[in-house]
């Protein structure tokens, strides 16, 4: 099914939603909610691709994902970004302390080593070839190539759209994340019941390292959203500006999280789930340890895809009422270990009749979960429906940009 956005949708143009052609403007209807507008900025390739030939550009790289990206520091401030970012346009952000000085420091190179460290940032050369890395892989060539690549892919894939991609983000920077969500780091509590269990959640930036934060922030940029936007055919996406039911997810030696569809509606802003995303972060994954991601139909008769969760692996597919996805499978995995991903979702402000239930998309839901019909699991041959020898994952180019 090709739930592009050519098919029929409901738009919604009151409480608070306003559309644009030249972007959008989401005002939440709580009145002590901050407005958020997020406008298309003209990227321009020159100014984008700078950066990359020594290690004075690599230092406006991070200036860039400094400043842009929000990591923990800085002072309320407008400067021009004509060193690489996204174009030569003025930006206004607000941050947390002194932010002028670091300006300078990273402007001018001079003792960075010593400096960078007194506003939190690790200081070394590593630190700028890691994310510099990141940079160049997430250029608008490089990711619209892959977009265009895996497009076709993506609109025929069973049960519903959907495509699990390796590759596409630097291992060395996918390392460091790792570090920052370590195993014996997950915070205690979590769900406990029949349902979803074992699984605990981060959605404050404020618990989250510097490399992840980074992470998210290029997962939410405008260049990201647009690779969405060419690889699943919907258009208008908007990125959770926070992280409802998204952020980092664990799930303990046990846990399990069953077959489900998603929460349809965005309550705060009134708008639609369209998009799912994940990062696996789970190194040294065999088979045996489960924690597969299963992707079911819509009469729960079939399970048609049983994903790897291995490390770096992106997962993408469309959220309907009836995308039926989960792990549900108790995770086998020694103690200690733990099932982790990062979760984003994205939005529009309407979306097509059929990916409603009974065709009406005028009413929100919460988790709609389901059980297995004439089976008790995806591995069970009367319910599997798919080939163990052939791969459902596919390859992102290694090359830095198309």
């Amino acid at each position: 099914m090709n739930i592009g956005h050519h098919q029929k949708a409901h738009r919604r143009d009151g409480n608070g939603i306003s559309d644009h052609d030249d972007g959008y403007n989401l005002e939440a209807r709580n009145d002590d909610a901050d407005e958020l507008e997020l406008g298309e900025e003209n990227r321009d390739k020159e100014n984008r691709e700078r950066g990359n030939n020594n290690n004075g550009k690599s230092m406006s790289i991070l200036l860039c994902f400094v400043f842009l990206f929000g990591v923990s520091i800085g002072n309320s401030v407008t400067f021009s970004t004509n060193n690489g970012c996204v174009g030569g346009n003025d930006i206004q952000l607000k941050h947390q302390p002194p932010v002028l000085k670091l300006f300078d420091v990273m402007q001018n190179h001079t003792e960075t080593q010593t400096n960078l460290s007194e506003f939190g940032i690790p200081s070394s050369e590593a630190t700028l070839d890691i994310i510099t890395e990141l940079y160049n892989a997430v250029t608008n060539e490089r990711l619209n190539w892959i977009a265009k690549k895996y497009q076709l892919a993506y609109s025929t894939g069973v049960p519903f759209p959907h495509i699990a991609i390796d590759g596409i983000f630097p291992h060395r920077f996918l390392q460091a994340v790792s570090e920052e969500i370590a195993e014996n780091k997950i915070p205690g509590g979590g769900f406990r019941d029949p349902l979803q269990n074992g699984k605990v959640g981060i959605r404050e930036e404020s618990d989250m390292g510097m490399y992840t934060k980074i992470f998210f922030a290029v997962l939410k940029s405008s260049t990201f959203v647009q690779f969405l936007q060419t690889l699943t055919g919907i258009q208008n996406l908007i990125a959770d500006p926070h992280y409802r039911g998204s952020g980092l997810h664990f799930t303990r030696a046990g846990g399990h999280l069953n077959v489900h569809a998603d929460f349809n509606r965005y309550g705060q802003f009134n708008i639609d789930r369209r998009v799912n995303t994940f990062v696996y972060m789970n190194d040294d994954w065999p088979e045996e340890y489960g924690g597969h991601l299963e992707l079911w139909s819509t009469d729960m008769k079939s399970c048609y895809q049983r994903i790897l969760p291995t490390f770096g692996r992106f997962v993408v597919f469309s959220s309907t009422d009836f995308s039926y996805h989960g792990h549900p499978q108790k995770l086998a995995v020694p103690e200690g270990r733990a099932r982790r991903s990062l979760a984003l979702y994205y939005y529009t402000n309407g979306r097509p009749d059929a990916e409603c239930l009974n065709g009406k998309c005028d009413g929100g839901h919460s988790t709609l979960f389901q059980s297995p019909v004439g089976c008790e699991s995806c591995q069970d041959e009367t319910c599997k429906r798919y080939d163990d020898n052939t791969p459902n994952w596919v390859m992102a180019s290694s090359q830095s940009q198309q």
